[in-house]
This record gives C-alpha cells, sequence and structure tokens, in this order.
C-alpha cells in the first residue's frame, strides 16, 4: 500500500473515531484553542486534540477537522479531512501550516465552506465523485427554505478517491489506469455500468450482481411492503 494511501486511511480511521466522540470527550482531553469564542457557530471557538503523533482532531470550524501531518522531513502540507466554515478558513490554515490536500467527506458548507481558501492556499481538493456530483447541482432545503447554489469551479475538488487524477465532473472520458489491481472483471467499463446507476455508482447494485452472476448465491428478496 502506497504511504499517502496508508496516510489517507489512517486519517479517515481517525476522523470516524473522533465523530464518535461526544464533545464533552474532547474538552476532557486538555486540548489547545484559538482566540474565537461565541454561540454562533462562525463565532464558535476553535481547539486541536492530539490523537497521536502525527493526526490532530480539529473541533469549532463547522464539522470536525483531521489534519494528518506529513512524514517528518517532507516538503508536503497536511492531508485534511474536511476544512469547516468559510469564516474560520483562516485560523484553520494558522493551525494546521501549509496543507497539500484536503479531502471532502460530503458536501455541506461545515465541511466544504473552506474549500476556496484552501485552494488558494495551494491545496489540492479531493472528493469521491459522488460527493462532486451534490456539489455540481442546485439543492434545495425545503425545511430551511434555503437554495444552495452549485460550486464554483474554484471550490469543486479536482481530484477523486477512484484514484485518476485530474478527473471531475459527471461527463464520461477516457482514461488510462497503470495499477494492475484494477485490471479485473469487476473494473471493466461494460459491468461497472451495469452495476450503478446512470449518475451515480450503487454499492447494492454492485454487491447483487456478484451474488447473483459470480457466487451463484442470488439474494433474499426483499421483506413484505419494502
Amino acid at each position: 500500500m502506497k504511504p499517502q494511501r496508508r496516510e489517507f486511511l489512517r486519517a479517515l480511521a481517525a476522523g470516524a473515531t473522533a465523530l464518535s466522540l461526544p464533545r464533552a470527550a474532547f474538552t476532557e482531553a486538555g486540548p489547545t484553542s484559538s482566540k474565537r469564542s461565541g454561540p454562533n457557530l462562525h463565532e464558535t471557538e476553535l481547539s486541536e486534540t492530539k490523537l497521536t503523533g502525527t493526526i490532530t482532531l480539529i473541533s469549532g470550524a463547522g464539522n470536525n477537522i483531521v489534519s494528518v501531518k506529513g512524514d517528518s522531513g517532507s516538503p508536503l502540507g497536511s492531508l485534511l479531512v474536511d476544512c469547516g466554515v468559510a469564516e474560520h478558513a483562516q485560523e484553520v490554515l494558522k493551525l494546521t501550516g501549509s496543507v497539500a490536500k484536503v479531502f471532502n467527506t460530503h458536501w455541506h458548507l461545515e465541511s466544504t465552506g473552506g474549500n476556496d481558501a484552501m485552494a488558494k492556499a495551494g491545496a489540492k481538493l479531493a472528493s469521491h465523485v459522488n460527493t462532486q456530483l451534490w456539489m455540481t447541482q442546485e439543492i434545495v432545503h425545503d425545511w430551511e427554505k434555503k437554495v444552495f447554489p452549485p460550486f464554483q469551479a474554484g471550490r469543486l475538488p479536482v481530484l477523486d478517491y477512484y484514484g485518476v487524477d485530474n478527473v471531475s465532473g459527471d461527463r464520461f472520458r477516457r482514461v488510462t489506469i497503470t495499477d494492475e489491481n484494477r485490471f479485473g472483471l469487476l473494473g471493466k467499463g461494460a459491468v461497472l455500468m451495469v452495476t450503478a446507476y446512470p449518475n451515480r455508482t450503487s454499492p447494492v447494485l454492485r454487491g447483487a450482481y456478484i451474488l447473483e452472476n459470480l457466487l451463484g448465491t442470488p439474494p433474499s428478496p426483499p421483506p413484505p411492503n419494502v
């Protein structure tokens, strides 16, 4: 496994652990804090909690942010899992120093509001292709009476977690795959197409296809009224 992928997986594991902990647990751990405080999300106090020697949890900038420092002596900056609201972006950069890459877990502004500032500071933005698709759409929250316009180009990820650089958006294009681990049957375009919806992937369809066509054990029918 490549070092960058190990760091990424460690960050996601740490992020999942951090998100599962109550906020009080972070104050008990004795995090360091920045200057801002207040009841409003955009005025809340930022805090840092060391999870390991290289992984830090940043709270108070919207959603929790996980920062992973690069290897000792490496010129690369930190990897961030989400980057918080736009109003706290500069404070996050002060806490993390140079940022090489930001991975957006979803489109919500509490996670992606700082994308523009991070990109201008030299970070590459990355996400799953489904997250990119959400970012390119107008999203309406009827219950909040809010309309979220599509993200502008500078705030959109230019990488995705399929591991193909400089590919984004929802249009088809030909790419060259060099990773031999992706040369198998399940990586063929035809199989990927018949196990997905027209505009997004589907782990459920793909799993059912494998059970029925490769393992010979079709999934059980759904319960009544489902």
